[in-house]
């Protein structure tokens, strides 16, 4: 189902910026604006010549260590658009989950949105099963967290930047479309909030910013369709 190819979108992007008047400054505004919808609808058609895949994703997330026994995850949808480059292919990803976390006889719910962009490489082109491998940056955004029964109940959200890994594999059903299992590993590197520690009994007020600070996986079943 994997196309593989140059993008020429961006060889005519790269091309227009530099000859075109208008994208550099000696335009007036809407000269600019009739430029850019002209491109980007332009990148949109060429997108789908060279191959671009739509992914919608189930299933489930959770968290290692010891907070894996405090936190449940209700379920993660997750969509991923994805464009052949070469040997390997570029994704941008976004999804939402929803958790429920529990501690020093405390329980509430909170959510986790994520968008991220990876390279994967495929690793069997032929036949009808496609292995792959990738890895890439993750931004997480966390709402609804607390201070605990301490501190009032506050509540506070809190980004962070994060590294993945993921491998997976699709089965072609169709000459357009594969189902597949994907699963991946989400590690905090940067904004991490601070913390007493890291254990599950952090100090009041530190709990959840413990939680946040953890690696989480994901399990997700797949859908890809070739537009």
């Amino acid at each position: 189902m994997t196309k593989v190819g140059q993008s020429p979108c961006l060889n005519l992007l790269a091309l227009l910026l530099h000859y075109s008047p208008f994208l550099r400054g000696k335009g007036s505004m809407p000269h600019v604006l009739l430029v850019l919808v002209f491109l980007i609808s332009l990148c949109l058609k060429m997108a789908v010549a060279v191959g671009v895949t739509l992914t919608p994703m189930i299933g489930g997330s959770g968290y290692v260590g010891e907070w894996g026994n405090h936190i449940q995850n209700s379920y993660q949808f997750g969509l991923a658009v994805d464009m052949p480059l070469g040997i390997v292919s570029v994704e941008a990803e976004g999804g939402h989950g929803r958790y429920g976390i529990a501690y020093s006889h405390f329980k509430h719910y909170f959510n986790q949105y994520n968008v991220g962009a990876n390279l994967k490489a495929v690793i069997v082109r032929s036949g009808i099963v496609h292995p792959y491998v990738g890895a890439g940056l993750m931004g997480l955004y966390y709402a609804n967290m607390n201070r605990g029964p301490q501190y009032s109940y506050l509540s506070y959200n809190h980004w962070l930047g994060s590294g993945q890994v993921l491998f997976g594999a699709e089965v072609e059903v169709a000459s357009d479309i594969a189902v597949g299992i994907r699963g991946s590993y989400v590690v905090p590197l940067i904004n991490r909030p601070h913390t007493a520690d890291n254990g599950v009994y952090s100090l009041p007020y530190f709990e959840e910013a413990a939680a946040i600070n953890t690696s989480t996986y994901r399990i997700m079943g797949t859908v890809s369709i070739l537009l």
